[in-house]
C-alpha cells in the first residue's frame, strides 16, 4: 500500500507541476495580450489624431478654395449673369405688376408712357406730367 500511495503522490505533484505550468502559461498570455491590447489602443488614438488632423486641414483647404472662388472673376460673370436672367425674368412681372397696381390706385393719370412697347425714346414725358400735375392741383 504505500507503493500505492507513493504513486499517487508522484501523480499528484506531477499534476500540481503541470497545473502550475498551464498557469504559467496562461498568466503570460494574458499580459501578452494585455501588451498587444495596449498597443492597439495607442495606434487607433494616434490614427484618430491623424484622421482629426487631416480633416482639419481639409476643412481650412476647402475655406480657403471657397474664398478664392468668391474672389475669382468667375463667380462674378455667373453672378452677372443670373442676375441678368432673373432682372429679364422678374422685371416683365414685376413692373407690369406695380404699373397695373398703380393705375388701380391712381385712375386718373395716363401711365401709357410707361408702356414697354414704345421704343422711340420718348417718355411722353410733357403730356403725362401735365396731366398728373392738373389731377394733383384738382
Amino acid at each position: 500500500m504505500a507503493k500505492v500511495v507513493e504513486a499517487s503522490s508522484a501523480k499528484v505533484a506531477k499534476a500540481k507541476h503541470e497545473a502550475k505550468a498551464f498557469a504559467q502559461k496562461a498568466e503570460e498570455q494574458v499580459v501578452e495580450i494585455e501588451c498587444k491590447s495596449e498597443e492597439r489602443l495607442v495606434e487607433a488614438r494616434q490614427l484618430a489624431i491623424e484622421a482629426f488632423r487631416a480633416f482639419e486641414d481639409f476643412t481650412w483647404e476647402w475655406a480657403s478654395v471657397i474664398e478664392v472662388y468668391k474672389a475669382s472673376n468667375e463667380l462674378h460673370k455667373e453672378k452677372i449673369a443670373f442676375n441678368q436672367g432673373t432682372y429679364e425674368i422678374g422685371y416683365g412681372a414685376g413692373f407690369d405688376d406695380c404699373q397695373h397696381r398703380v393705375a388701380i390706385q391712381l385712375p386718373k393719370p395716363d401711365l401709357s408712357f410707361l408702356d414697354k412697347d414704345d421704343e422711340d425714346g420718348d417718355v411722353g414725358g410733357g403730356e403725362a406730367f401735365s396731366q398728373k400735375s392738373a389731377d394733383v392741383e384738382e
